[in-house]
C-alpha cells in the first residue's frame, strides 16, 4: 500500500490512513469474515479488469461467539467494513475470496481509513474502514 502524504489543506481525504493501534478507535484483536468480494480498479470513472482490493464485512470474534451461543443469526449483527489493499495479497487471494468467508483473522498491524459510500452518481465519506496489511488467521497468530 502506498504511503502518500496528506496536506492539511488537501482535499484528497481518501489517502488518510492511521495505524489502528495508534488511534482512539476500538479495534477487536480477532475478526470473523462474513462476506468477501473483489473490487475492480476504476480509471476515469470506468471499471477496468484489474482487481484493486478485496472488500470484506466482518464481526468481532467475541461478538460472534456470544451470538452463536445465544443462537442469534450473524446476519442480524452490525458488521463493519474491512479491506485488503496490498497488491501481493490481493493477487494471491483474488480467485479464492470464498475461502475467506468464516475465517477468523488477526487485526495485528491493521490500519484505519475513511470509508467512501457511493450514493448513485455521487457519494460521501461516511464512517471508517479497517485495512488489513497482512493475513494472519487467529489460530496461527496464537502459536
Amino acid at each position: 500500500m502506498e504511503n502518500q502524504k496528506l496536506k492539511l489543506t488537501g482535499t484528497k481525504l481518501g489517502i488518510l490512513v492511521a495505524k489502528a493501534s495508534e488511534t482512539n478507535v476500538e479495534i477487536p484483536t480477532q475478526i470473523q469474515i462474513i462476506t468477501a468480494t473483489t473490487r475492480n480498479e476504476y480509471v476515469n470513472g470506468i471499471a477496468t479488469d484489474t482487481i484493486s482490493k478485496i472488500a470484506l464485512t466482518a464481526l468481532d470474534e467475541k461478538a460472534v461467539q456470544a451470538a452463536t451461543a445465544a443462537e442469534i443469526d450473524l446476519t442480524d449483527m452490525p458488521a463493519f467494513i474491512v479491506e485488503i489493499q496490498d497488491k501481493n495479497l490481493v493477487n494471491k487471494l483474488a480467485t479464492q475470496t470464498e475461502k475467506l468467508i468464516g475465517q477468523k483473522l488477526s487485526t495485528e498491524n491493521s490500519l484505519i481509513a475513511l470509508r467512501w459510500v457511493s450514493k448513485g452518481q455521487s457519494g460521501s465519506w461516511n464512517g471508517l474502514k479497517l485495512i488489513l496489511t497482512q493475513i494472519k488467521t487467529a489460530i496461527s497468530s496464537r502459536g
